[in-house]
């Protein structure tokens, strides 16, 4: 298909002399136009391919101001045709960056070339016009916080609009500047990465805390290079924050359990000599007449209640095992299931275990506290992970049901591991009681987990066969007797 030209010149000669050199060269002519205010009508109309432009014209306009208005308006090449070469209407026609500048008069072979690479610098432009708007497009709506700094300095440049969502400025504002430096809370973390960048040129997956604009700590994992020849250095960062409270509450979980282990042995330690020593005062007391001697009577009382104080004292040792209960929330458990796997995919992916999730879109809140619940998943899900030391299945599945014309909040969880036999099923929330080796569990993670359910008026059951796996199901009532939960 001929390539489609309008020739704006105001000497009528001259432009029909143009118009047969371009006939004889295939291309099509769309039209003549001798002013500014036409070829602006002919060329927003019938969009031609390309434009060959005088720059003196008739009328108010010239041909660089028309050139000017056209590239606002469409993206059509110009090639300017003038007998004007010198230094003030270059620099003014520079202005509309044209594909060319022809110099009259000129011969056809010349039209022909300058027409030809005009076509082609169009056609390199508008790929690379292309290419730009994918990488802008890339660049702004990926889901992970992207920026440019200058190196060393480390000013920031360009940052796309996760990066902004997430550290709460306005990076695109020109008229304030940002140091992505100043924004990183410890200064050991800027020199290892300063030092990283200057001895390497990158730094791959490394965790930093940095200020947002609330002034809220959040932390990050990120990667950086370096672009040593434009002194650019460029990250991508994602934010890591509710990972590392999950972490801080896991440890925090594991220390409990810690501390419940020793309680709980000191609790055993005590209490078995205690009830040894309430027994033997119960029979001397039975022996002794009260009314003959009202004294012995009086002191076996007294050391009696305190053996109620030190079982007292033992009870609340044991509660401070226990997670500390914050203010009960309405607790979504698909959510609460959601931030565990986030926090339990990279060992899930590297003990090549698949994790299969069916959450009930309408499952209902439930009162409680959430950080004994997430202990809760957790226990179970490692416990699943390690009965499955050669990989295979974890199906987790929420859903409400009905048992006994009572509504239940159900949480399943089935896994294709090692299974257990009757005996451990019998043990398994026993304190202390574990299959693990040595050093690697303390027995009191189902022991727990058990706890916290029953004080919710739930059920905790298990099914399992050797070879075949596990089934544990957590029953929580949709609404108790007492009215804690919704």
């Amino acid at each position: 298909m001929s390539k489609r030209i309008l020739i704006v010149e105001d000497e009528i000669i001259i432009a029909k002399d143009i118009e047969l050199k371009l006939l004889s060269l295939g291309y099509e002519v769309i039209a003549l136009c001798t002013s500014g205010d036409q070829a602006i009508e002919v060329t927003l109309s019938e969009k031609p391919d390309l434009i060959l432009m005088d720059i003196n014209l008739q009328g108010n306009l010239d041909g660089i101001q028309v050139a000017q208005f056209i590239q606002a308006k469409v993206l059509i090449p110009v090639i300017y045709l003038t007998s004007y070469s010198d230094d003030l209407t270059l620099q003014r026609a520079k202005i509309t960056n044209p594909l060319g500048y022809i110099i009259k008069p000129f011969d056809e072979r010349e039209l022909h070339t300058s027409i030809e690479l005009a076509f082609y610098k169009h056609d390199l432009d508008q790929r690379l016009l292309l290419s730009e708007r994918k990488y802008r497009s890339l660049f702004e709506n990926a889901q992970v916080g992207i920026i440019r700094c200058s190196y060393p300095e480390g000013i920031i440049l360009e940052a796309n609009h996760r990066f902004s969502e997430m550290l709460e400025y306005r990076f695109s504002d020109e008229k304030d500047m940002y140091n992505i430096f100043a924004l990183v809370v410890e200064e050991n973390d800027i020199q290892r990465i300063k030092t990283s960048l200057r001895k390497e040129g990158k730094l791959n997956q490394y965790e930093i805390k940095v200020r947002a604009g609330s002034g809220k700590d959040l932390w990050l994992e990120g990667s950086s290079w370096l672009r040593v020849d434009e002194n650019i250095m460029e990250n991508v960062f994602i934010d890591i924050s509710e990972r590392k409270k999950i972490e801080e509450r896991l440890r925090q979980s594991q220390k409990m359990e810690t501390v419940g282990q020793i309680a709980a042995g000191i609790a055993h330690e005590i209490n078995t000599p205690l009830a040894v020593v309430s027994t033997r005062l119960q029979i001397l007391l039975d022996d002794l007449n009260p009314e003959h001697e009202p004294n012995s009577v009086k002191q076996i009382e007294i050391i009696n209640k305190n053996i109620y104080r030190i079982s007292g004292i033992i009870e609340k040792l044991l509660g401070f095992s226990r997670i500390s209960d914050s203010e009960k929330t309405l607790i979504d458990f698909n959510e609460l299931i959601n931030e565990v796997l986030f926090f339990v995919n990279p060992k899930s992916r590297k003990s090549g275990i698949e994790i299969e999730l069916e959450q009930s879109p309408d499952l209902p809140g439930f009162w409680s506290n959430p950080n004994k619940f997430e202990q809760v998943f957790l226990n179970i899900i490692m416990n699943s992970f390690d009965a499955m030391p050669e990989g295979g299945k974890l199906k987790i599945t929420t859903s409400v049901s009905r048992i006994d014309s009572t509504d239940y909040i159900t949480i399943s969880f089935s896994d294709t591991g090692l299974g257990m036999d009757k005996e451990t099923q019998s043990r398994l929330f026993d304190p202390f009681y574990t299959t693990k080796s040595r050093g690697r569990g303390t027995g009191l993670g189902m022991y727990i987990s058990y706890g916290i359910v029953k004080e919710n008026n739930g059920e905790l059951k298990v099914t399992s066969q050797v070879g075949k796996g596990t089934i544990i199901n957590i029953l929580l009532p949709v609404s108790n007797s007492n009215g804690d939960n919704i």
